[in-house]
């Protein structure tokens, strides 16, 4: 097994990213697990995600995910290059960036940007905003998701049913059925938006920020 302190001290100029990524943990771990890498669009679950440097292992077996999930020295490597386990099915595991980058130009023209969560949280969420945290669906660090569609909505009209699909596709909206809140952006000040690794760039984005109730509109 790897020297991961080792490992560390040599590679520690190199940049981070997810071909040297898959090429180490390819390297370091074949030999024990049966290992194969896609992108996030070539599993048919996941069809209508978009894969930039996030990707997905295939272990075609369930014990072998149980056991590198336990294993330091594959933690340590995905911590070194700031990577994490976001999601886990029966037999692979998805892999995302922990510090997407930030949007450098406009989430787009659109005027809203949307939130959408499970029909349970909405009297919370309308009572005290939206607030960072963790996610339950998606293993991802605190944070607040705010989704877009590039086309052009007014306010008495109702946004794309595939673009509604497509982003609770990962929500368990059969048990409490799903809310979304709408926020005009230009009353968002000092936001800082960061990319969603796992999701189209133009359509999904997530802030560090808190939201107040009264810049929320249920719809």
């Amino acid at each position: 097994m790897i020297n991961l302190k080792s490992f560390i001290i040599n590679e520690n100029l190199k940049s981070h990213n997810s071909k040297q990524l898959k090429e180490k943990i390819k390297s370091y771990f074949s030999s024990t697990y049966n290992i194969e890498f896609h992108s996030i669009l070539d599993k048919k679950s996941l069809k209508n995600k978009y894969d930039k440097k996030s990707f997905i292992i295939d272990f075609n077996d369930v014990n072998s995910i149980k056991k590198i999930k336990k294993d330091e020295n594959f933690i340590s490597l995905l911590q070194f290059y700031n990577y994490y386990i976001t999601r886990e099915f029966y037999d692979s595991l998805i892999i995302c960036p922990l510090y997407p980058e930030i949007v450098t130009d406009k989430v787009n023209s659109n005027k809203y940007l949307y939130h959408f969560t499970t029909s349970n949280n909405y009297k919370s969420i309308l009572k005290n905003g939206l607030r960072v945290k963790g996610g339950d669906y998606r293993k991802f660090p605190k944070r607040i998701y705010l989704y877009s569609t590039n086309k052009e909505i007014s306010n008495n009209s109702n946004l794309p049913k595939k673009f509604i699909k497509k982003i609770i596709n990962d929500f368990d909206y059969d048990i409490y059925g799903i809310t979304i809140f709408k926020i005009d952006k230009d009353k968002l000040n000092n936001i800082e938006y960061y990319t969603d690794d796992y999701m189209d760039e133009k359509e999904s984005v997530f802030i560090y920020q808190n939201i107040p109730a009264n810049l929320l509109e249920k719809i």
